[in-house]
């Protein structure tokens, strides 16, 4: 809601306060329920719009950050605006002259310097993805990992050895690791894969997961049940061959994943599924998620298409109306699915809106929970960065998972003063929000919307107006 007026004041509704807790400012409730996290600078804007008629607000705010009138106008009415849920007007008159403590605002800009992201990096990473290729037999359109074209089966020298990937599994479950996602590229087309399969069937004490497009005779999928595999997943994103030859770009590719689903049910293993939803196929949706329920599936999962550094393409992302239209169609499925045993991660889509950006714009993820690990053992900042050495944080081959996970290349990615020259000549360079800004930049939009990764990011406040944060 629009509520900024410059011939107002505003005030905290009564319900809330301003507070720090654990080094961080935050609008609190009175019972001291953490509402709205606010960097320094944002607390310090809203400690003087709080306190102080709103032209000096914004004059001290000018002064004290260096910023244009411009760019002070534009901060100050796009923080009353978001904030609209936790303030007010306040119709109360205000001296012209009042200020609020200098010792209290020195203090809140203070912390600017030693800022803590409030997002804290784990231990150990709970989740581990393993690309053990950058080959797949298929060449689909909106490939995240950008993986090359081939049929042919294969091994992948590259990646870490059958026998150093057993020691690594096993300190997996020893430290404690909950998750690992085995992908590529597609693992099937190594001919060793059932070597690696079988060490995680093996070794690993806590939850993973394969996934795949490529064809699997009735033999694999026997060698696979054999070994011990109880359930596979395949990614499937139309049940119209047209479609999903278009979208996997290799004619005859749906026959093929068909055949697959098939051979796996026959073995009696648990047959999940993946679609990722696109402008493409969002309208065969509803007739996919009827004919998986009928397949024989049992979990029938939905991945929302976003951008990545390979193989990106905007005109992927559905439009809002075909979000609206989805969110129509799909709960009556979901629910039917629901009453006979079948399980879906299905979820409504918000329309795509500017004013979204901030909610949108969240903290960036990478290095804080989970490590990827590219085709070569590198070990990545961002599994969509996998192309770029300059996120790269040491390699599996020769390094523990927790020597790697803690090592300084590693924290590195996470201190925003590491990356900071690279950003010379850029509106970041001089921007005084840029540590505070740092853990929401994205480093995929900078590449996609200016080809550099070391860029303002385009969802910043400062970045592109007509912006809108897709996902």
């Amino acid at each position: 809601m629009a509520m900024y007026d410059a011939g107002k004041n505003y005030r905290l509704k009564r319900q809330y306060r301003l507070g720090i807790v654990d080094d961080n400012n935050y609008i609190l409730s009175i019972t001291g329920y953490k509402c709205v996290f606010l960097n320094p600078v944002t607390a310090f804007m809203l400690h003087c719009i709080l306190n102080m008629t709103l032209p000096n607000a914004e004059k001290r705010i000018n002064e004290l950050l260096k910023l244009s009138e411009i760019d002070t106008y534009k901060h100050v009415s796009e923080l009353i605006n978001r904030l609209s849920d936790y303030i007010e007007i306040d119709n109360r008159e205000r001296l012209t002259t009042a200020e609020p403590s200098v010792d209290e605002s020195l203090t809140i800009l203070k912390q600017k310097k030693n800022y803590k992201c409030p997002i804290e990096k784990s231990k150990i990473p709970k989740k581990i993805k393993f690309y053990l290729t950058d080959y797949c037999p298929r060449h689909c359109v909106y490939c995240f990992a950008g993986a090359k074209f081939s049929k042919e089966k294969m091994i992948n020298s590259e990646f870490i050895s059958v026998k150093r990937f057993k020691e690594i599994i096993i300190e997996a479950s020893s430290i404690g690791v909950k998750e690992i996602e085995i992908s590529g590229g597609d693992p099937f087309v190594l001919s060793n894969i059932f070597d690696y399969i079988d060490i995680m069937i093996k070794h690993f004490t806590g939850v993973w997961s394969v996934s795949t497009k490529a064809f699997l005779s009735k033999e694999d999928v026997k060698k696979l049940k054999n070994i011990g595999l109880k359930e596979i997943q395949v990614s499937i994103d139309s049940f119209n061959a047209a479609t999903a030859d278009k979208m996997m770009g290799d004619k005859g590719a749906f026959k093929e994943v068909k055949e697959t689903m098939s051979n796996i049910l026959e073995e009696n293993l648990v047959l999940c599924t993946n679609t990722v939803v696109t402008s493409l196929n969002i309208y065969d949706l509803p007739d996919l998620f009827e004919k998986l329920m009928n397949f024989g599936a049992k979990y029938i999962r939905f991945s929302y298409y976003y951008m990545s550094g390979n193989r990106h393409k905007d005109y992927l992302f559905p439009t809002n109306e075909q979000f609206l239209w989805l969110n129509e169609k799909m709960p009556p499925l979901v629910e039917k699915a629901k009453s006979r045993g079948i399980f879906s991660d299905f979820t409504l889509h918000e329309p795509n809106k500017r004013e979204n950006n901030d909610k949108t714009r969240t903290f960036c993820g990478g290095f804080t929970d989970a490590m990827s690990v590219r085709y070569d053992g590198s070990v990545l900042f961002c599994d969509s960065l996998n192309h770029c050495e300059d996120f790269v944080s040491g390699n599996l081959k020769d390094a523990s998972i927790l020597e790697t996970w803690n090592s300084q290349a590693a924290l590195n990615m996470n201190n925003p003063s590491y990356f900071f020259e690279r950003y010379k000549g850029t509106k970041c360079y001089t921007c005084h929000m840029y540590t505070n800004c740092f853990y929401k930049r994205c480093y995929v939009r900078t590449f996609n919307r200016y080809g550099t990764y070391f860029d303002i990011d385009p969802a910043c406040p400062f970045g592109d107006e007509d912006y809108i944060l897709m996902n």
